[in-house]
């Protein structure tokens, strides 16, 4: 093989050679005399030009958001459960019938026994605050004493609006004559769990029984005496759980008096006890049954 031949073809390979690291077409073949050289990186056309057909094609796109280059948050966990109901109560004590004078013992009572466990009460006769938008910061409605229409006549949206306000998650706790309300209106009968029908013997001595160990009767004597009104009920709901029972006059059967029920996703507490005012100054009363019904309806441990 001539010395020409082998400086041709060496020129040959080395040309292709760098084209290959260049990326562009091999270059002619120079004459055999001349020395090859390859081309350096630095003197190719640079890709990121808009001389170059890819990047002039693209569109210019501005840099990923981080929620692009990063992974997304899980969703909440089933588990968490629902949010905290608020610390805040109504306590209602309008009457639009007969009217008890204890009413304001027990709504002040009750108010001041909250305050210490982190529960802010506001005591009111105004039936405006009886409404979807007024209820919506609340944990619980506490009804005293509400006899005849308490909303107003005919009370309609307020009763609508607290049965909405209790199923969807929030309390309701019902004090002595809460039951007298609305006489002949299902929804609110219901809600509250029976209707007063009467109170035979009127104030007297009854002899009171615990049942189970829900928070509003654990704290009770197994049997205990007082003196009060003990109601009969009608258009008592079956699915209220008794929590106390209290004798009936002339008769062996022990009236319900106390129940709680869950309500979709609310709850609901009443008791029948606190008609006299000298009871909401009796521990057994307040401390041990009404507040730890109370609480329970606000979703917090007695």
């Amino acid at each position: 093989m001539s010395d020409g031949f082998r400086r041709v073809s060496t020129a040959v390979v080395m040309a292709t050679l760098a084209c290959s690291r260049a990326g562009v077409p091999p270059a002619a073949t120079p004459d055999a005399d001349d020395t090859p050289v390859a081309t350096p990186d630095a003197a190719l056309p640079d890709r990121a030009t808009s001389s170059s057909p890819d990047v002039a094609s693209a569109p210019d796109l501005p840099p990923l958001a981080d929620a692009q280059v990063t992974a997304e948050a899980p969703p909440p966990s089933p588990d968490a459960g629902p949010a905290p109901v608020p610390a805040a109560v109504l306590i209602y004590t309008r009457a639009d019938d007969f009217v008890h004078d204890s009413r304001t013992a027990a709504a002040m009572a009750i108010k001041k026994a909250l305050a210490p466990l982190g529960v802010t009460a506001t005591i009111s006769e105004d039936p405006a605050l009886i409404s979807t938008e007024k209820l919506a910061p609340l944990g619980a409605v506490i009804l005293i004493d509400n006899t005849g229409k308490p909303f107003g006549n005919p009370g309609t949206a307020a009763i609508e609006a607290l049965g909405a306000f209790v199923r969807g998650g929030r309390g309701l706790a019902g004090i002595h004559a809460a039951s007298s309300g609305y006489d002949g209106v299902p929804g609110y009968i219901g809600l509250v769990g029976g209707h007063f029908k009467e109170h035979p013997g009127g104030v007297r001595l009854g002899h009171c029984q615990p049942m189970g160990d829900f928070p509003s009767v654990a704290k009770l004597p197994a049997t205990f005496s007082l003196v009060d009104e003990f109601y009969v009920f009608d258009q008592y709901r079956n699915d209220n759980l008794v929590d106390l029972r209290c004798d009936a006059l002339g008769s062996a059967t022990k009236l319900p008096i106390a129940w709680h029920r869950q309500e979709e996703k609310g709850r609901v507490f009443y008791t029948a006890l606190g008609h006299g005012a000298e009871e909401w100054a009796d521990p057994h009363v307040l401390d041990d049954h009404v507040i730890p019904g109370i609480l329970w309806a606000l979703g917090r441990a007695p």
